[in-house]
């Protein structure tokens, strides 16, 4: 299956940092791109688009939250600041500039991983849309509420987390590496199988068979929520 793996870009001009979230993101499947500097990194951010976005505060040639300004004017993927600044004002600043989380050097690899899930749960699962429509088919992120032809469905949680992101990337199609990165769980065989289960339930409540009326399945590719019922 072609790999559309969640892509993190680190900006941070500390070549040990560099290697340290390199690996750790790697051994946990995620594509890796780095930047050594903020304007490498805001030119690397609008080339690529990745899906989440780590910043130092003190980086060679600008501040950090320079760089947090510039992609804010322009997106809102989700920015986790990695630096070795821990003064309560400078977190304040980030925050407040539109980072997402703090995280202060040395830098706990378990942590800053949970970081990076929490972050792409957040934004994955909500994509900029609370209401999402294919048809008859109505998706409340914020209420978490399925509805298809007026009638309200039960999913089991983990139905409705799977559900929920293909609907914040309505039209994007999702490999079982993303789905299975997004939902926290380690991309192996057994992995595609348990997301291959969970979308043959969801097109079961949906549809009331296994067919792909609402979520299509792309040969070699993976899964999208349409935008139209097919």
């Amino acid at each position: 299956m072609a790999s559309n793996r969640i892509r993190i870009l680190a900006i941070d001009g500390d070549l040990a940092m560099i290697r340290l979230l390199r690996k750790s993101l790697r051994d946990s499947h995620y594509k890796f791109q780095a930047a050594f500097n903020g304007k490498a990194g805001i030119a690397q951010f609008e080339k690529t688009l990745p899906d989440v976005v780590t910043v130092d505060l003190d980086l060679p040639d600008m501040e950090g939250h320079e760089v947090i300004r510039q992609i804010r004017q322009s997106s809102d993927t989700p920015i986790i600041v990695v630096t070795a600044r821990n003064q309560e004002t400078d977190k304040i600043m980030a925050l407040n500039g539109g980072a997402d989380d703090y995280l202060a050097k040395p830098l706990n690899p378990d942590e800053f991983l949970l970081k990076v899930r929490l972050a792409l749960r957040h934004h994955i699962f909500a994509g900029g849309k609370s209401v999402v429509v294919c048809g008859d088919l109505v998706i409340d992120l914020l209420k978490q509420r399925v509805v298809v032809d007026g009638t309200s469905l039960y999913l089991s949680p983990m139905e409705y987390r799977i559900l929920g992101i293909l609907a914040g990337q309505q039209g994007r199609v999702l490999s079982c590496q993303y789905l299975l990165q997004a939902v926290g769980r380690p991309f192996t065989l057994a992995g595609e199988k348990y997301i291959r289960q969970y979308i043959a339930q969801i097109r079961c409540k949906l549809n009331g068979n296994v067919l792909d009326r609402y979520i299509n399945t792309v040969p070699g590719f993976g899964y999208q929520l349409r935008l139209q019922p097919g």
